[in-house]
């Protein structure tokens, strides 16, 4: 029942600071209060619960059931078009988001990263995961502009890219199927 109740403790304090920081990059508030319903489910709670709180924490047990976990995230970004993983078509395309996604996208990174670290900083995770989030070009350029927003509203200052400038990595909608 501890790894249930310790789960539990996370997802209310991630949905607590996803709803804070949603108040700063202007999500919709139906959005925030709807935020992550899909991780009380059966097809996500216990791989969750397994996966962060159950003993698989390292590299060895995470591969021994890969599979639910998938499933699991899977199902997770199939269900919550917050997500970038969400827009991308089954032949590769990444399509544009609407703009009330990318704000509450961008709030769940931030409620993330404050309910893991206890801190609203996420420059440096930013820097590092922004090229391997499959988004639009135009997507992109919106994620940049709120992520430098909510940095300064949070207190933090901010070294992204500015302008934002698309990397040549990304693709509309209308591009071609990347090979990778």
């Amino acid at each position: 029942m501890k790894p249930h109740m310790q789960y539990l403790g996370y997802v209310l304090r991630h949905k607590w600071f996803v709803f804070h920081a949603g108040l700063k990059t202007g999500a919709p508030l139906w959005r925030l209060f709807i935020h992550d319903a899909s991780k009380f489910s059966r097809a996500e709670w216990g791989p969750y619960v397994r996966r962060f709180y159950g003993g698989r924490h390292d590299e060895m047990d995470k591969r021994a059931d890969p599979e639910e976990f998938q499933r699991a995230w899977t199902h997770h970004w199939h269900h919550n078009a917050h997500h970038p993983e969400h827009w991308v078509t089954a032949e590769g395309w990444r399509m544009t988001m609407p703009e009330p996604l990318v704000r509450e996208m961008v709030a769940d990174w931030f409620g993330a990263g404050r309910a893991k670290t206890g801190s609203w900083d996420m420059q440096e995770w930013y820097a590092a995961n922004r090229e391997r989030l499959p988004m639009s070009p135009g997507t992109l350029v919106l994620a940049d502009c709120l992520v430098a927003e909510a940095m300064r509203a949070f207190g933090h200052a901010t070294v992204l890219p500015w302008p934002p400038v698309p990397t040549t990595t990304h693709q509309q909608h209308s591009g071609k199927p990347s090979a990778s």
